[in-house]
């Protein structure tokens, strides 16, 4: 994960699915990225970027955005997923697509209770996957739910 995670450099492996696909993906304010697995989600430029200060998480999905959509064109009838995530379910998410016609994904720090609520009750989803880092299961990052003594 570079020098910030490992105190210096370590190695990092990329998977690729042996499947093309064909998949659009939408993010943050109007982004948007189309193609096979590798097209719509790898973001290969930053291989010859510093490798002291490379950010390897960067390589799936930009790592981290407050909204993205992805939609899997080869899958038509498959199941609507909303993925409630922080950086570390970026990877998750990018190959979880493969497996579902429509998966959202949304970093909750970037949403107030009421936007969550009224984008959920804007949506209807199979099933909803909550995949947080421990530390951020806290009011900030979860804000519905949570009991608070503050």
């Amino acid at each position: 994960m570079g020098i910030l995670y490992s105190g210096g450099l370590e190695d990092y492996t990329v998977l690729i699915p042996k499947e093309e696909g064909n998949y659009k993906w939408y993010f943050d304010n109007g982004g948007e990225r189309e193609g096979t697995f590798r097209e719509a989600f790898l973001q290969e430029d930053i291989m010859n970027s510093n490798p002291y200060k490379l950010n390897a998480g960067k390589f799936y999905m930009y790592e981290l955005t407050s909204y993205s959509r992805q939609l899997n064109y080869e899958m038509t009838d498959g199941k609507k997923i909303l993925l409630l995530r922080d950086s570390f379910a970026t990877p998750v998410g990018a190959f979880l697509s493969q497996n579902v016609s429509h998966l959202d994904m949304l970093w909750n720090q970037y949403y107030s209770e009421n936007e969550l609520e009224e984008y959920l009750n804007g949506e209807v989803y199979d099933y909803i996957i909550v995949m947080l880092l421990p530390n951020n299961l806290n009011s900030k990052n979860f804000p519905f739910c949570v009991e608070s003594n503050s």
